[in-house]
């Protein structure tokens, strides 16, 4: 009878001992499945964290090229704006000095004070041509004519006020297409930097989730 309750008791055991190896080697299994997960799992996170650093690394250097052409941008538009508006206080003292010189130099009937204003009419002259900016020089015969004032050839006074009434219009009119364009520049350039910046927070966010997982991985 012993030996039948040993015999019947170690059958169980064996059996149990069976039923403990299988389910251990399920456990195994198991782990060894969710290890190769985790291992795929954490590769793959490296992986996209090391693209999306990249992408941080583009985005900001994009944010910093995009600064410098915009500063550029904005210096030529001073410098030229700068030279326009020189140009137009130029011809508007020229307009005003020809307003008092009705006569040319060689008019027997001038008496000095006519002499020294028309004097300084042609100083101002040859100061607006001189200030005119490349991009905009007025047309080649209305040069022409301004820089022969006081060498032999005079035109009326009239005549001379128009044409530096066309110059001053016209200069007007590409200083403020000068600020439009500006404007426009900067406006380009604000949506520009907004994207960037929107694009940016998303990646970075992306990016502490993707190490975030990586961490609880590991």
């Amino acid at each position: 009878a012993k030996y039948d309750k040993f015999a019947c008791w170690c059958e169980d055991t064996t059996a149990k001992k069976a039923q403990d190896i299988t389910a251990a080697r399920s456990t195994l299994k198991s782990l060894g499945i969710k290890i190769l997960e985790l291992k795929g799992l954490i590769a793959t996170r490296e992986a996209e964290i090391k693209e999306l650093a990249a992408d941080i690394r583009e985005n900001e250097a994009a944010q910093e090229s995009a600064k410098a052409i915009r500063s550029k941008e904005n210096a030529a538009y001073i410098a030229e704006r700068t030279e326009m508006e020189q140009a137009i206080n130029a011809l508007e003292r020229a307009i005003t000095v020809l307003k008092g010189a009705t006569t040319a130099p060689a008019s027997l009937r001038q008496t000095r004070a006519d002499i020294e204003k028309w004097s300084m009419a042609l100083a101002a002259l040859r100061e607006t041509i001189g200030r005119l900016p490349p991009k905009t020089a007025p047309d080649a015969k209305h040069v022409a004519m301004l820089t022969q004032l006081g060498s032999g050839y005079t035109p009326q006074s009239a005549t001379v006020q128009g044409i530096l009434s066309d110059m001053y219009s016209s200069f007007s009119e590409t200083l403020q297409r000068l600020s439009s364009d500006e404007a426009t520049k900067h406006r380009s350039h604000e949506d520009l930097m907004a994207t960037y910046h929107k694009e940016l927070a998303t990646l970075q966010e992306t990016i502490v989730k993707k190490e975030t997982e990586k961490v609880e991985a590991e």
